[in-house]
Protein backbone atom coordinates (compact mmCIF):
# COMPACT_ATOMS: atom_id res chain seq x y z
CA UNK A 1 0.00 0.00 0.00
CA UNK A 2 2.82 2.39 0.67
CA UNK A 3 4.42 1.77 -2.33
CA UNK A 4 0.92 2.51 -4.06
CA UNK A 5 0.98 5.88 -2.82
CA UNK A 6 4.16 6.58 -4.76
CA UNK A 7 7.33 5.02 -2.45
CA UNK A 8 10.06 3.96 -3.79
CA UNK A 9 9.91 -0.45 -3.67
CA UNK A 10 13.09 -0.48 -1.47
CA UNK A 11 11.44 2.19 0.58
CA UNK A 12 8.15 0.64 0.82
CA UNK A 13 9.90 -2.89 1.95
CA UNK A 14 12.12 -0.97 4.79
CA UNK A 15 8.97 0.52 6.05
CA UNK A 16 7.10 -3.08 5.82
CA UNK A 17 9.92 -4.44 7.59
CA UNK A 18 10.00 -1.51 10.72
CA UNK A 19 6.47 -2.47 10.91
CA UNK A 20 6.31 -6.21 11.24
CA UNK A 21 7.31 -7.06 14.54
CA UNK A 22 4.87 -4.04 16.49
CA UNK A 23 1.94 -5.96 14.10
CA UNK A 24 2.91 -9.23 15.18
CA UNK A 25 2.94 -8.48 18.74
CA UNK A 26 0.03 -6.39 18.25
CA UNK A 27 -1.93 -9.91 17.70
CA UNK A 28 -0.23 -11.62 19.95
CA UNK A 29 -1.79 -9.24 22.69
CA UNK A 30 -5.44 -10.28 20.60
CA UNK A 31 -4.68 -13.94 20.84
CA UNK A 32 -3.73 -14.05 24.64
CA UNK A 33 -6.51 -12.46 25.42
CA UNK A 34 -9.04 -14.13 23.44
CA UNK A 35 -7.66 -17.22 25.14
CA UNK A 36 -7.51 -15.85 28.69
CA UNK A 37 -11.13 -14.66 28.01
CA UNK A 38 -11.78 -18.65 27.59
CA UNK A 39 -9.71 -19.72 30.08
CA UNK A 40 -12.04 -17.30 32.74
CA UNK A 41 -14.59 -16.40 30.80
CA UNK A 42 -16.44 -15.07 34.24
CA UNK A 43 -13.85 -12.43 34.79
CA UNK A 44 -14.10 -9.44 32.70
CA UNK A 45 -10.28 -8.15 33.05
CA UNK A 46 -8.97 -11.35 32.54
CA UNK A 47 -8.04 -10.48 28.79
CA UNK A 48 -6.39 -6.87 30.37
CA UNK A 49 -4.32 -9.31 32.85
CA UNK A 50 -2.94 -11.30 29.90
CA UNK A 51 -1.68 -8.04 28.27
CA UNK A 52 -0.12 -7.05 30.78
CA UNK A 53 1.40 -10.42 31.15
CA UNK A 54 2.78 -9.44 28.10
CA UNK A 55 3.91 -6.22 28.09
CA UNK A 56 6.00 -7.25 31.15
CA UNK A 57 8.29 -9.65 28.98
CA UNK A 58 11.09 -6.99 28.63
CA UNK A 59 12.76 -9.06 26.58
CA UNK A 60 10.00 -9.76 23.99
CA UNK A 61 9.43 -6.08 24.22
CA UNK A 62 12.69 -5.27 22.83
CA UNK A 63 12.31 -7.79 20.43
CA UNK A 64 8.80 -6.30 18.77
CA UNK A 65 10.33 -2.49 18.98
CA UNK A 66 9.59 -0.62 15.33
CA UNK A 67 12.70 -1.21 13.30
CA UNK A 68 13.44 -4.31 14.38
CA UNK A 69 12.50 -7.31 12.37
CA UNK A 70 13.47 -10.14 14.85
CA UNK A 71 11.51 -13.77 14.17
CA UNK A 72 11.17 -14.43 18.06
CA UNK A 73 8.38 -11.87 17.48
CA UNK A 74 6.61 -14.40 14.98
CA UNK A 75 7.53 -17.71 17.35
CA UNK A 76 5.52 -15.55 20.71
CA UNK A 77 3.07 -14.72 18.02
CA UNK A 78 2.15 -18.59 16.30
CA UNK A 79 2.22 -19.95 19.76
CA UNK A 80 -0.09 -17.30 20.84
CA UNK A 81 -2.56 -18.37 18.28
CA UNK A 82 -2.19 -21.43 18.98
CA UNK A 83 -2.73 -21.67 22.60
CA UNK A 84 -6.35 -19.43 21.95
CA UNK A 85 -6.86 -22.15 19.52
CA UNK A 86 -6.47 -24.88 21.68
CA UNK A 87 -8.04 -23.32 24.80
CA UNK A 88 -10.94 -22.67 22.34
CA UNK A 89 -11.09 -26.24 21.02
CA UNK A 90 -10.95 -27.74 24.60
CA UNK A 91 -13.78 -25.69 25.61
CA UNK A 92 -16.05 -26.56 22.70
CA UNK A 93 -14.87 -30.09 21.75
CA UNK A 94 -17.71 -30.13 18.99
CA UNK A 95 -15.48 -27.35 16.82
CA UNK A 96 -12.75 -28.93 15.20
CA UNK A 97 -11.75 -26.52 12.85
CA UNK A 98 -10.20 -25.04 16.52
CA UNK A 99 -8.26 -27.81 16.98
CA UNK A 100 -6.60 -28.28 13.68
CA UNK A 101 -6.30 -24.30 13.37
CA UNK A 102 -3.82 -24.14 16.74
CA UNK A 103 -2.11 -27.36 15.24
CA UNK A 104 -1.19 -25.36 12.13
CA UNK A 105 0.05 -22.45 14.39
CA UNK A 106 2.04 -24.39 16.50
CA UNK A 107 3.43 -26.29 13.29
CA UNK A 108 3.96 -22.78 11.90
CA UNK A 109 5.54 -21.23 15.15
CA UNK A 110 7.81 -25.03 14.59
CA UNK A 111 8.59 -23.83 11.10
CA UNK A 112 10.23 -20.30 12.37
CA UNK A 113 11.71 -21.37 15.05
CA UNK A 114 12.40 -24.89 17.43
CA UNK A 115 11.29 -23.14 20.72
CA UNK A 116 7.34 -23.92 19.94
CA UNK A 117 7.34 -27.16 20.92
CA UNK A 118 7.83 -25.58 24.77
CA UNK A 119 4.17 -24.75 24.18
CA UNK A 120 2.64 -27.05 21.92
CA UNK A 121 2.96 -30.16 23.32
CA UNK A 122 2.12 -29.35 26.85
CA UNK A 123 -1.66 -28.28 24.82
CA UNK A 124 -1.65 -32.02 23.49
CA UNK A 125 -0.91 -33.24 26.84
CA UNK A 126 -3.74 -31.03 28.17
CA UNK A 127 -5.84 -32.96 26.18
CA UNK A 128 -5.00 -36.26 26.80
CA UNK A 129 -5.27 -35.38 30.84
CA UNK A 130 -8.88 -34.18 29.88
CA UNK A 131 -9.11 -37.24 27.59
CA UNK A 132 -8.10 -39.60 31.19
CA UNK A 133 -10.71 -37.77 33.32
CA UNK A 134 -13.95 -37.07 31.27
CA UNK A 135 -17.01 -39.00 31.85
CA UNK A 136 -16.51 -39.86 27.85
CA UNK A 137 -13.19 -38.89 25.97
CA UNK A 138 -13.48 -39.29 22.92
CA UNK A 139 -14.24 -35.71 22.22
CA UNK A 140 -10.91 -34.77 23.55
CA UNK A 141 -8.98 -37.54 22.32
CA UNK A 142 -10.42 -36.45 18.57
CA UNK A 143 -9.20 -32.80 19.36
CA UNK A 144 -5.86 -33.91 20.19
CA UNK A 145 -5.36 -35.63 16.89
CA UNK A 146 -6.95 -32.75 14.85
CA UNK A 147 -4.34 -30.36 17.00
CA UNK A 148 -1.42 -33.17 15.91
CA UNK A 149 -2.50 -33.58 12.25
CA UNK A 150 -2.54 -29.97 12.04
CA UNK A 151 1.28 -29.43 13.06
CA UNK A 152 2.03 -32.59 10.97
CA UNK A 153 0.50 -31.20 7.81
CA UNK A 154 2.38 -27.79 8.18
CA UNK A 155 5.99 -29.73 9.17
CA UNK A 156 5.35 -31.60 6.21
CA UNK A 157 5.34 -28.50 3.58
CA UNK A 158 7.66 -27.04 5.42
CA UNK A 159 10.25 -29.62 5.41
CA UNK A 160 9.55 -29.80 1.61
CA UNK A 161 9.58 -26.32 1.05
CA UNK A 162 12.82 -25.70 2.46
CA UNK A 163 14.64 -28.39 1.09
CA UNK A 164 15.38 -29.97 -2.03
CA UNK A 165 13.75 -33.49 -2.55
CA UNK A 166 16.89 -35.48 -1.84
CA UNK A 167 17.36 -34.12 1.78
CA UNK A 168 13.48 -34.87 3.09
CA UNK A 169 14.74 -37.36 5.19
CA UNK A 170 17.07 -35.49 6.70
CA UNK A 171 16.75 -34.83 10.38
CA UNK A 172 17.85 -31.43 12.06
CA UNK A 173 16.28 -29.85 15.81
CA UNK A 174 16.75 -26.78 14.91
CA UNK A 175 14.84 -26.55 11.62
CA UNK A 176 11.78 -27.96 10.07
CA UNK A 177 12.39 -31.23 9.12
CA UNK A 178 11.70 -35.23 9.60
CA UNK A 179 12.04 -34.68 13.27
CA UNK A 180 9.72 -32.78 13.60
CA UNK A 181 6.86 -34.39 11.75
CA UNK A 182 7.44 -37.79 12.89
CA UNK A 183 7.25 -36.48 16.35
CA UNK A 184 3.73 -34.58 15.93
CA UNK A 185 2.78 -38.29 14.24
CA UNK A 186 3.45 -40.10 17.17
CA UNK A 187 1.12 -37.88 18.78
CA UNK A 188 -1.58 -38.26 16.42
CA UNK A 189 -0.79 -42.04 16.65
CA UNK A 190 -1.39 -41.94 20.65
CA UNK A 191 -4.69 -39.91 20.34
CA UNK A 192 -5.91 -42.56 17.27
CA UNK A 193 -5.12 -45.16 20.07
CA UNK A 194 -6.85 -43.50 22.43
CA UNK A 195 -10.56 -44.05 20.69
CA UNK A 196 -11.20 -47.19 21.17
CA UNK A 197 -10.45 -47.16 24.85
CA UNK A 198 -12.17 -43.70 25.81
CA UNK A 199 -14.90 -45.05 27.34
CA UNK A 200 -14.04 -47.30 30.34
CA UNK A 201 -13.77 -46.54 33.93
CA UNK A 202 -11.01 -44.06 34.45
CA UNK A 203 -8.53 -46.59 36.23
CA UNK A 204 -8.43 -48.68 32.86
CA UNK A 205 -7.83 -45.43 30.67
CA UNK A 206 -5.58 -43.87 32.76
CA UNK A 207 -3.33 -47.26 32.09
CA UNK A 208 -4.05 -47.35 28.84
CA UNK A 209 -2.93 -43.88 28.21
CA UNK A 210 0.65 -44.64 30.00
CA UNK A 211 1.15 -48.20 27.86
CA UNK A 212 0.40 -45.97 24.19
CA UNK A 213 2.02 -42.49 25.75
CA UNK A 214 4.91 -45.03 26.52
CA UNK A 215 4.89 -45.69 23.03
CA UNK A 216 5.11 -43.26 21.71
Amino acid sequence: AYHGFGAAPEQAILVSAALACPLLHAVTAIALGAGARRVWPDMPLAPYFALLALLGNGVLNAYSVFGRADHHTMIACFAAIGFAGAVKAAAEPWRGGAAFGAGLAFGAGIWVGPEVPLVALPACAAFGLVWALAPDGRAFARQGLRLALGMAAILAVATMLERPAAEWLATEYDKASLHHVVLALIVAAVFAGTLPVSAPPRGWRLAAGAILGGLG
